[in-house]
Formats: C-alpha cells, sequence, structure tokens
C-alpha cells in the first residue's frame, strides 16, 4: 500500500520535473489530492487545500543591457503567487519571530537562517522553472551522476569542515 506522502512526492516529482506539466484542472486536483493523503483528510483540511492549486507564473526582469528576462515557473500557488514566493515575502524580515524564540530559546541567528534556507529549497524542488529545463531533462535521472556529484559534495563537505575559508 501506498503511503499519502509517496504519493504526494510522485505527483510533485512528476509536474515539476517536466517543462510539459499541464495547468489543467486535472494537475491542480491531483495535487490537492495529494495534500490530502499525505497531510489529513480531516474536515478543517478541504477549505484549506481547496486554495491550492498547479499553477504557472511569469516573472520580468530588466537584464543589464535593457532586454527583459522571462523566468516562467510552474509549482504550487494560492491566487496570487507560488508559495515559494510566499514564503519569501515572510523570511524577508530576517529576524527570529518571537514565537520561534519562545519555542526555541537558544536557537542562533545562523541556525534559523539555515532552516529558513532548507525550506526554501524544499519548496523550490518542486517547482519547475525555465532556468532547470537545460539540466533536468524532463526528469531523467543519470543515477551514475547522480553518485557522482553526491560523492564531490560530501567530500567538499569535509575539506569545509577542514577548513571553512579555502575549501574550493
Amino acid at each position: 500500500m501506498s503511503s499519502g506522502k509517496q504519493i504526494l512526492l510522485s505527483i510533485l516529482k512528476d509536474l515539476s520535473q517536466n517543462s510539459l506539466s499541464k495547468l489543467n484542472k486535472e494537475s491542480t486536483e491531483n495535487v490537492k489530492a495529494g495534500f490530502l493523503l499525505h497531510g489529513s483528510s480531516a474536515k478543517h483540511m478541504w477549505p484549506i487545500v481547496e486554495k491550492l492549486s498547479w499553477k504557472q507564473i511569469m516573472q520580468v526582469d530588466q537584464q543589464e543591457d535593457g532586454d527583459p528576462n522571462k523566468l516562467i515557473k510552474k509549482g504550487i500557488g494560492i491566487k496570487q503567487c507560488l508559495i515559494s514566493d510566499l514564503f519569501d515575502t515572510l523570511w524577508e524580515e530576517n529576524e527570529i519571530p518571537n514565537s520561534v524564540m519562545e519555542r526555541f530559546p537558544s536557537i542562533t541567528k545562523e541556525e534559523f537562517n539555515a532552516g529558513m534556507t532548507a525550506i526554501k529549497l524544499l519548496l523550490t524542488s518542486v517547482e519547475w522553472h525555465t532556468t532547470l529545463n537545460e539540466i533536468e531533462y524532463d526528469g531523467k535521472l543519470d543515477e551514475a551522476e547522480k553518485n557522482k556529484m553526491i560523492d564531490v559534495c560530501k567530500r567538499k563537505l569535509i575539506e569545509f569542515r577542514i577548513d571553512p575559508e579555502d575549501y574550493s
């Protein structure tokens, strides 16, 4: 039997690693069902999940040469934005909220920022971005390359722990 977490992760993997993922009612309904299966299907969750969707947004920034730089992102969103953008806005204050300090009185600013960075990376890991399309190959993962990249990072972590100023 599959767990709700397995189902949700499978849905998000399929949608976030495919440039052709459809922005249709079925995609959104699958995401909602995945959240209900993983989180809870208790009565209070239905109106919460109903506010979520699989959506696409386009951000346009000006490059230094004046040309527009278009970034298309697809991910879990609410009416106005993707939840990763909502999280960014919440985190902008860069201060540890009082509620966090009350619950975890010994947390440092560095630990708080590390935790917030991890949350941001988790949120964006289930999004699709035009900038990642060339390297993600529509979700095809080369296991040998994955293991090689993990090994390189683990070696660099050891070097970083020995000399945080010169680990390259």
